[in-house]
């Protein structure tokens, strides 16, 4: 049924890349890709500490991925770059779900093509390295699908087993890879036809079976993980939240996803040469692939808000169908067929373009991400020097608070657009914290807007010293509670405008 030979490339291919990005990569010069790497690593903190999430930490996102990482974070003493290896690891595994499914669809030519366009391909390369949820998610779902092909080619029942558990596993790291699933059904649905057009002869009763106990299993295991850690207020927080997400935010618009897409555009459009070569023979790893790329192009299109994490959702499957696309040019030349020249033309030229592309001025990454800059290493150092007298720290910035090893509060750790977009949190909530519990440290950065951030600081003036600023991006600010501060360098709040407030 399908193609591709011998195996074990994939294995290759992904540790090599472990390697390459562990070696090289400079992500231990970067202190956080994204806001919500801190978010993901102080939630993963708190978990380790014994707090419950959903009902002690606020999240919006389903709890597998934190659990793993507060497990691998305790292991590597909470270095965050070592952690960073955690999600390095899914990354691989992700490079090999892509290298498998093109090289089942048209060789190990395809196989190793789909590999370096997903490594070429916008975002793929930070994502690997970042403690979100976005890219181990999408990693699952594509084992995911690999093991219903392995299904759909040799009936065994240990890999549609497999392919219901990883599904549901996907499910409890990020819902948005739910669409996937209609795609890994749909293949189960095929057993017993000769090809994917052959779907109501292969229509069963053992294909609706199996496609009945995939789904099951995956319901199982998603919501066997939820009810384990979460119970009732994690199906609260989860679905709620993104149901009224959806009304309440005007960032992240249809904008944000073109950009990313004329960034992507060469693997897009070497892409649609690989539509060809599935039209013309169709095999259900590229058929897969191409329902996959349909389906998740008309989501993200539609869908608010749009992150830049969402554009991995087109990245496989087009990395996928361009390497179908190469891997068609590389068979008929072996087997000494005259190539279609428009078509073959095209596609080794846009193979050509992207590597040369790639070497000589980088990859299409849009995003700039913020590096670790000096200002942050004397924030750090501060934040250690008054930690013996420091019970809590109260932050918009959890990295700060990662990265010091130094407590916050576990209903304020999470602080992101969507939670005050929906009404679960607020300034106000700092305010009270602050005049309240009195924390020794408070480290504001932009998080808040402008107006909402001068209220809270307007809490700080009279019982609060400002020791450290920053204008790097995320704009932190050092509080430190004046009765600890003695003989040092300081800015009185009560003396100053705020006007002096980044912006």
């Amino acid at each position: 049924m399908t193609t591709g030979g011998k195996g074990g490339g994939g294995v290759l291919i992904a540790l090599l890349f472990f390697a390459a990005v562990w070696v090289a990569y400079p992500y231990e010069r970067v202190f956080q890709f994204n806001p919500d790497e801190g978010v993901t690593a102080i939630k993963a903190q708190l978990v380790a500490r014994g707090s419950s999430m959903y009902s002690e930490v606020w999240s919006d996102q389903p709890p597998l991925f934190t659990h793993l990482l507060s497990i691998w974070m305790e292991f590597v003493d909470w270095d965050v770059d070592r952690g960073r290896l955690l999600s390095l690891a899914f990354g691989a595994a992700l490079l090999f779900a892509t290298y498998e499914l093109s090289r089942l669809a048209a060789g190990p030519g395809a196989g190793l093509a789909a590999a370096l366009l997903l490594c070429l391909s916008t975002y793929f390369l930070r994502l690997a390295v970042s403690l979100m949820v976005g890219l181990p998610a999408v990693a699952l779902a594509t084992l995911s699908l690999l093991a219903s092909i392995r299904y759909l080619e040799s009936q065994k029942i240990w890999t549609l087993l497999g392919s219901g558990m990883l599904f549901g596993a996907a499910l409890a790291t990020k819902l948005f890879v739910a669409p996937i699933g209609l795609v890994i059904a749909t293949v189960v649905l095929t057993t017993g036809s000769d090809a994917p057009r052959g779907l109501v002869r292969g229509l069963g009763w053992p294909a609706v079976g199996a496609t009945a106990l995939w789904t099951g299993l995956s319901l199982l295991t998603f919501g066997g993980t939820i009810a384990v850690v979460g119970g009732p207020s994690a199906v609260e927080q989860l679905l709620n939240t993104h149901v009224a997400a959806q009304g309440s935010m005007t960032s992240g618009g249809v904008e944000y996803f073109y950009r990313d897409l004329r960034a992507n555009a060469p693997t897009l459009l070497l892409a649609f040469c690989g539509i060809v070569v599935v039209w013309r023979a169709p095999r259900p790893p590229s058929v897969a692939a191409l329902a996959w790329a349909t389906l998740m192009s008309v989501i993200l299109l539609v869908h608010r808000p749009y992150w830049y994490h969402h554009q991995l959702l087109l990245s496989v499957p087009a990395a996928i169908l361009g390497g179908v696309a190469i891997g068609d040019v590389f068979a008929r030349m072996r087997s000494g067929v005259p190539l279609p020249k428009i078509h073959s033309a095209i596609s080794a030229g846009l193979f050509v373009f992207i590597v040369v592309r790639a070497s000589f001025i980088g990859l299409a990454d849009p995003m700039v991400p913020t590096v670790y800059h000096a200002d942050f290493a004397r924030i750090l150092s501060t934040m250690r020097m008054w930690a013996p007298q420091t019970r809590v720290v109260l932050t918009d910035v959890p990295m700060f608070a990662v990265r010091a090893g130094l407590p916050v509060y576990p209903s304020l750790a999470v602080v992101t657009q969507k939670r005050m977009a929906v009404g679960a949190l607020s300034s106000e909530d700092f305010v009270n914290r602050i005049e309240q519990d009195r924390p020794e440290q408070v480290v504001l950065g932009d998080r808040f807007p402008f107006e909402m951030r001068e209220t809270i600081v307007e809490a700080l003036r009279d019982e609060y010293l400002l020791l450290e600023t920053s204008f790097w991006p995320p704009r932190p600010w050092l509080f430190v509670r004046q009765d600890l501060v003695t003989g040092y360098a300081h800015t009185d709040l009560r003396n100053g405008p705020s006007a002096k407030l980044p912006r």
